[in-house]
This record gives structure tokens, sequence and C-alpha cells, in this order.
């Protein structure tokens, strides 16, 4: 968004179309987020980014987006097509849930591929879990359901079960997808379970049609976006969430077993708005800008950390830093910094804890002015 016109200028609202159509929201709703903004009548691009953030989440799904994991056992169901990142997602998901503390069972129901069946073993081993396995050209649905039995048997908290991969127009397949459905169901005496659609995110607007007829054979409960550490926008979710109303749960953010993080929808908008997050600390301690610069990394944001030096205390900030092309200057009061932080379309983030307080009962004046000329 830095690089569009400033909102009131000619083609402001053409570029912002072609920045989201960029960005996989697909027309319709590239036109509606548009709009969207365009009522907010914004006066400058931090407005206008901060407009699109919110229309974002306004459409997107107001769906818990926590994993329901209360079952006996809870039971996981991953399925989508071939290649998605379904296998990988289990492997993650297993190994997530073994540093909480949990046991998870992870059941291979990909009996189509005698390799399918071995991937998913290999990643289950890697994450340290128990894992149970068909036989090749096994009836993945009974699969499932001897996987659930056996997790009770042993105590297993969670079942996480890996379905074959399958195109949204095979229908005999999707049949199967609903028995799947079914089974489970049975096996878990009619308790609910999770149903998680994984989605490339390389592959743009082609998830939303992938989940609509998916979400026919098994109702959807949440999404996982798999391969976000990519160059891909997947913005398609937006979409997805907007239309069906099933919330996007899980990202995969890279390669390593470790790379498997709650979806953060707040964070995932900014990223489609172009926001880029600035680290501006205190002189006490530059651990507040690592952690800062390593959740913004992780959201897929850049991150320009400012640079420890000591000003005048406590008037005036104690960073040294470069936004963009615009320095930060030393010795900038909090307002001027936030204030040009936000003139270049950026969001500015004070991460010192005593800041509230310091400033509400030291000096009150610095932060009502803060708040009033900042959208904090």
């Amino acid at each position: 968004m830095r690089a569009l016109s400033p909102p009131l200028a000619a083609g402001f609202y053409q570029g912002l179309d072609e920045l989201l159509l960029g960005a996989d929201l697909g027309p319709e709703m590239a036109s509606r987020l548009v709009d969207a903004v365009r009522s907010r009548a914004p006066h400058t691009r931090d407005e206008a980014a901060d407009a699109l953030v919110a229309a974002a989440l306004e459409v997107m799904s107001a769906g818990p987006r926590g994993l329901n994991l209360a079952g006996d056992p809870a039971c996981v169901l991953l399925y989508g097509i071939n290649g998605a990142g379904k296998t990988t997602t289990a492997g993650k998901l297993a190994f997530q849930l073994r540093e909480q503390g949990r046991r998870p069972l992870v059941v291979a129901a990909d009996t189509y591929r005698a390799a399918g069946i071995e991937q998913m073993v290999a990643w289950a081993e890697r994450a340290g879990v128990e894992h149970f396995e068909g036989t090749s050209g096994a009836d993945p649905a009974s699969v499932i359901f001897e996987g659930v039995q056996l997790a009770r048997r042993r105590g297993h908290e969670v079942v996480i079960a890996d379905t074959a991969g399958r195109l949204q127009t095979q229908r005999n397949l999707l049949e199967e997808l609903a028995k799947i459905g079914r089974v489970t169901t049975k096996a878990l005496d009619g308790a609910a379970y999770e149903s998680l659609l994984v989605l490339d995110a390389v592959l743009g607007l082609t998830n939303l049609a992938q989940a609509r007829e998916f979400h026919k054979s098994m109702p959807i409960t949440g999404l996982v976006l798999a391969k976000l550490d990519s160059s891909a926008k997947g913005g398609s979710v937006i979409a997805i969430e907007s239309e069906l109303g099933v919330p996007a749960k899980l990202a995969g953010v890279g390669e390593k077993i470790g790379d498997l993080a709650p979806f953060d929808p707040a964070s995932f908008a900014a990223k489609q708005a172009g926001l880029d997050l600035i680290a501006v600390t205190d002189h006490d301690t530059m651990e507040a800008v690592r952690a800062a610069h390593a959740l913004g990394e992780d959201a897929g944001l850049v991150v320009v950390g400012g640079q420890e030096v000591t000003t005048r205390w406590p008037a005036q900030t104690h960073i040294l830093g470069w936004f963009l092309e615009r320095p930060v200057r030393r010795g900038m009061s909090v307002e001027d910094t936030v204030a040009a932080i936000h003139d270049q379309g950026g969001l500015a983030v004070v991460p010192h804890p005593f800041m509230p307080v310091y400033f509400g009962s030291i000096q009150p004046g610095m932060l009502r002015r803060l708040i009033d000329k900042q959208q904090v």
C-alpha cells in the first residue's frame, strides 16, 4: 500500500483494487473491501491501511479459531487435494500437541498410496508420537474407526487422521470423504470433531472452489493455510471465511516440524494491506525489540528495529533507527516518532511495559496528546 498514490489522489482506489487482486482475494471480495475503505473516507495512507484491515476483519469469520480438543478422545481429520500439505500438517500438529503435554495418536488413513502411509509414519516418528496405520487398499473410514477405538483403549487424548488427497471434482472420492465423516461421528459416539481443510496458499483463488465443494461433503470446522512461508499471498482465505463462515485455525509458516502457528486474522489482514512493523524500545533493554521482531517476522511483516541509544530521559524516545526512506531521528518525542511512522504507512509498536503506567502517572499530558493525535 505504501507504493500507491495518497488516498485522495486520482487512481488510488483503482490501485488498491489491483493490490487486492494480486493478493488472491478475487474480484468480488477486492471490490467489496475497496468500497468499505472508500466509505470510511481516509485522508492518509495510514488511515487507508487501518480501514482496510478493519474491513477485512469484519468480513472474516467470527468463529472460534482454537482447535476443539474436548472429546474422549478428541479427533482432528485433515483433508484436501493432493500435495496441499496434509501429511506435513498432521506431523507438525502432533509435535505441537506433544510439546503441550498431550498424548496424540497419528492415524495414517491414506490407504491409496503405500508411500502416503510411509510418509505419515515417518512424520509421526519425527514428532515422537505413536501411530496407527491401515494396510494399502484398506477402507480409510474403517482405519479411522479402528484408530479412534485404539486411542480410547490406550488413553490417547487426541487422534490426528491423515486422509488421502482428492480433487474437489472427483465425486466418488468426495462421497468416500462423506462416509469418513459419518464413520468418525459413529466412532466418537456422536461427539464433535475437527474437520480441517488444508489449503495450499500458493494456489490462490482456486482454494475457494475447493472449499465450496469439500464443504458440501464434509462440513469444514476450520481451515489450515499451508505453505504461507513462501511468496504466497493467501488472500483467498478472506473470501472463503466470508462465504462459508469457516475460520482459519492454523498456518504453516516454514518447513521445520515446529513451524505451525495459530492463524492470527489481524496479522494476516495487516499483511494483505502491506503494513510494516517497526519496533520502538526504551533505553533499558533491547529484549522487547527482539521479541517484536520475531513476532513480526512470523506474521510475514517487514520489521525495522530501533538501535539502542540514550537521549534525554524521560521526555524523549531512546531509539536511533530509520523507517523506509525517512529517518526517525534521535531525540524525537514519542508523539513525533509515532506520527513519522504513521505518515509513511507503518504500524508503530512501543513494546515498553511501563510506558502506560509511567506516562499515565508522571506525564499524563504526553500520553493524552499521543492518544488524541494518533490511532492507538
